[in-house]
């Protein structure tokens, strides 16, 4: 009776396997026992995952002085227990994972944070050309082509944790909304969901982060389009720490500078631009 009970599965690891099937198993692993679940990546970045009555908790557990004589940090989300594979709750936990909770990680230093910053590309066509990391600093250039090609730089002073600065180039302008929404969104802002693509609602998004325009007007049919006109040169739009320089033309291609940001910013920004290109 001891070992059927041993063998029944914890709430824990049920959801933690659900999960997994969807970050992918070739880049994580479940591991734990009896009522703690632990996925664990490549990188052997651990969330630890509990479920008490019908809540479940997921940490991480950071060492964010990057100094061994200092306690570890316990970042920690708390999210309903889901029922099964299916439950809506399973996506909210895999973004709480990916975009929160993996990312801190990031903050140790920067060969930490390129490690987060380069987990969304593996599972995209994205190509890897180059990763310099000298220690206080490090460069990732990602693409197949100069027209598409993009950079990543990560910095860290002394004391603090390392920051980034993207630069996307050749971007469509669905992919440029969709990068744009998702950084914006990880800054704290309130983005909706544009009803459609063009280069208003990205100076639109923009002026919401200045506080200039209510979350309402980007799918408000009042806003003034404002298209770049075919031979006027490029649109800029900028807010704090984002610029875009929306192209003219037929095929309106967009180039973005987003930072310096968190790695957790940035790591959304990636995901975004991974599901999106």
């Amino acid at each position: 009776m001891t070992l059927a009970l041993a063998a029944v599965p914890s709430p824990a690891h049920n959801v933690a396997r659900w999960v997994l099937n969807r970050l992918g198993p070739e880049l994580w692993e479940v591991d734990g026992l009896l009522d703690t679940a632990i996925l664990r990546n490549r990188h052997g970045h651990e969330i630890l995952m509990q479920a008490d009555g019908d809540k479940v908790t997921l940490a991480a557990q950071v060492n964010v002085a990057n100094d061994d004589d200092v306690p570890l940090t316990t970042i920690q989300e708390v999210q309903p227990l889901p029922t099964g594979p299916g439950d809506p709750v399973v996506a909210d936990l895999l973004d709480a994972i990916r975009y929160r909770l993996a990312p801190a990680y990031g903050r140790q230093n920067v060969t930490e944070a390129v490690a987060v910053l380069t987990a969304p590309l593996f599972a995209t066509p994205a190509v890897l050309t180059r990763i310099d990391d000298e220690g206080g600093r490090a460069r990732i250039d990602i693409g197949r082509r100069p027209t598409t090609r993009h950079t990543l730089t990560v910095a860290q002073a002394r004391g603090s944790a390392p920051c980034v600065g993207l630069t996307f180039q050749g971007l469509s302008l669905t992919t440029a909304q969709e990068v744009v929404r998702a950084a914006l969104i990880a800054d704290g802002h309130t983005i909706p969901a544009p009803r459609e693509v063009a280069p208003h609602v990205l100076r639109t998004m923009l002026a919401i982060a200045r506080g200039e325009v209510r979350p309402e007007a980007v799918t408000d049919d009042v806003v003034d389009p404002g298209y770049p006109r075919i031979g006027d040169g490029p649109a800029v739009y900028a807010a704090v720490g984002l610029i875009a320089e929306v192209g003219d033309g037929l095929d309106v291609r967009v180039k973005l500078w987003i930072g310096p940001v968190s790695v957790e910013t940035a790591t959304t920004a990636l995901y975004a631009y991974t599901c999106h290109s």
